[in-house]
């Protein structure tokens, strides 16, 4: 009976330690487990860059299961994309006989690639929210929408404005040449037209100009995308009913504009290092079918197996799947960013509100100190009053 006991006793004891050492790792996963909340937080730019990386490596299965089938849509049609983009003389001969179906399947590649890319940044929002992907996607769609108008927009200003001075330039350069130039004997013409061609070359001042010009049209397209940087985190992190504001949010995002670029410049270069490094193997095949098709432009024979396209398709697509989420770490970069901003302005309204209730608190005290030598001086005034 006694060794019945003992055996219970010690049978109960090993359930106690099996239970507690569930209950203890459950406690881990749930400490573990992704919320929003740590967003908003107060960090420095690097700060916030370490928190993206320390998130998606704790939580890297959930990323991998919610969002491989977006990014791998996106790395397909991206490597159909760079395929395009190299010399190929099958493609070649069919564009030339074929050239409005060549130009109608390039342009869906290049259509469906850049909606992949808006589907695979839904993707990662809706796994960093936790919301509903449709909901991430119109939201997600609608700020990249605007975000890639503004930046063609840009694009078209500066690249316009640098020919349409050039052109200019060139045009006023020749005109008076030409003038010049009319003033000469005919029997100079040959010399004179070397000449004139020379001449008509733009001048130092010319490119200077230019350049001034192309950094002060950069400076203007910094200042309208990089407050982007803060709207699309809000746009995809705000509640339900909760107002954009377009115009206040773009000066908030205008505000906190060195911020944006100090974690967009730190993120590309390490991105830029990453990327050298799991590009390695898609840059050796690419140099070979480089290589192999310009020589089969000129008339020589390819050089490489029969298998080489596909291997070289794969492998793009796998390097684009690799790269894809090192750009996703840099984009939930600018959300804690974000929520670090949030956490600033919130504070800071906190510190104004107190900030008022104690300067009302110290007006009430200060009434209240008047009314009190109010009274006193009614006091006085009676005790006068009795005196007499």
């Amino acid at each position: 009976m006694l060794f019945w006991k003992r055996n219970t006793q010690r049978e109960v004891t090993l359930l106690e330690e099996k239970y507690s050492k569930r209950s203890y790792s459950f406690d881990i996963k749930k400490k573990k487990e992704m919320d929003t909340k740590v967003l908003f937080k107060h960090r420095s730019v690097t700060a916030c860059m370490k928190a993206s990386y320390d998130m998606i490596s704790d939580n890297i299965t959930s990323l991998l299961k919610k969002t491989w089938w977006a990014v791998l849509i996106f790395a397909i049609f991206m490597a159909l994309t760079v395929y395009f983009r190299m010399p190929n003389k099958g493609l070649h001969d069919w564009g030339e006989n074929s050239p409005w179906a060549s130009f109608i399947l390039q342009s869906l590649v290049y259509l469906f690639a850049w909606l992949s890319c808006i589907n695979m940044g839904a993707a990662f929002w809706a796994w960093l929210t936790k919301r509903p992907y449709a909901h991430c996607l119109l939201r997600y769609g609608i700020a990249i929408l605007v975000f890639d108008l503004l930046t063609i927009l840009c694009d078209l200003l500066l690249s316009g404005g640098l020919v349409a001075y050039y052109t200019s330039a060139v045009a006023k350069t020749a005109a008076g040449n030409a003038t010049a130039n009319a003033a000469t004997n005919a029997v100079n013409a040959a010399a004179n037209a070397t000449t004139a061609v020379a001449a008509n070359a733009p001048t130092t001042s010319t490119y200077i100009i230019m350049a001034i010009l192309a950094i002060v049209g950069i400076f203007i397209s910094l200042v309208v995308l990089l407050p982007f940087g803060y709207a699309i985190p809000k746009v995809m992190l705000m509640e339900k009913g909760e107002k954009i504001e377009p115009w206040k949010t773009f000066k908030k995002g205008f505000r906190y504009s060195g911020a944006i670029f100090k974690m967009g410049f730190l993120g590309t270069i390490i991105l830029c290092v990453i990327a050298c490094i799991i590009v390695i193997p898609a840059s050796i095949l690419g140099w070979a079918q480089l290589s192999s098709q310009l020589g089969a432009l000129e008339g020589d024979p390819l050089g490489v197996p029969g298998y080489f396209t596909p291997l070289f398709l794969v492998v793009l697509t796998l390097t684009m799947f690799v790269i894809s989420y090192t750009y996703c770490w840099l984009g939930i970069s600018f959300a804690f960013l974000y929520g670090s901003k949030k956490t600033q302005e919130e504070e800071r309204r906190l510190a104004l509100e107190k900030e008022g209730i104690d300067m009302k608190m110290e007006g009430i005290s200060l009434k209240k100190e008047g009314i009190g030598l109010g009274k006193e001086g009614i006091g006085l005034r009676k005790e006068g009053m009795i005196e007499k």
